[in-house]
């Protein structure tokens, strides 16, 4: 008797791992073999196993939204090349009526030569120390080195109506710009 329960029992293991292994996306003779032989063994080593349903599932969506990424980056390739057709229809209308060639473009073969180097302040005749600055209205500013003066009219610091005076340069308040120095950054 105690036989006939230890067979029922295995069975009743083989069953429980095929009835199992069917859900999760397993074959269930081969559960059922391996329940019956190794019983609870085979029965926990089932439920630790990843659901092979679940995977197939996963990997079926990941297709689905792999074909329908694919078909959309399809369909707006074909609208990018349609309005491209567009846009070049239009520029033909626009170049017809302008009686240009919009694309015809020419290589730029030659590049405009630099700008001159700026003059050194040494070169404009100029003194190199004792210069003030003065706004309209408002106080002098100095005295000031020939190239403090230069920095801060190159940077916008003093106004284009701003006077300055030396007293080696001139005798009067100048407008900066016409000097040899408004010459040099204007």
């Amino acid at each position: 008797m105690e036989s006939f329960l230890e067979f029922l029992i295995l069975l009743a293991f083989g069953g429980a791992c095929a009835v199992i292994a069917q859900s999760r996306g397993r074959n269930p003779f081969a559960w059922f073999c391996l329940g019956f032989i190794f019983n609870c063994f085979a029965l926990i080593l089932l439920l630790v196993l990843p659901d092979m349903q679940e995977i197939e599932d996963r990997h079926q969506e990941t297709e689905d939204q792999a074909r329908r990424l694919r078909e959309e980056l399809s369909q707006e390739r074909q609208r990018n090349q349609a309005f491209r057709g567009h846009v070049k229809a239009r520029l033909d209308v626009h170049d017809a009526a302008l009686q240009i060639d919009t694309r015809e473009q020419t290589p730029v073969t030659e590049l405009p030569p630099p700008p001159p180097e700026p003059t050194p302040l040494e070169d404009l005749g100029l003194p190199a120390e004792g210069w003030y600055v003065a706004e309209a209205g408002g106080a002098a500013d100095g005295p000031l080195s020939l190239a403090d003066l230069a920095t801060r009219l190159r940077e916008g610091r003093v106004a284009r109506t701003a006077l300055i005076w030396n007293a080696d340069y001139e005798q009067d308040w100048v407008p900066w710009r016409d000097t040899p120095l408004g010459e040099e950054l204007a």
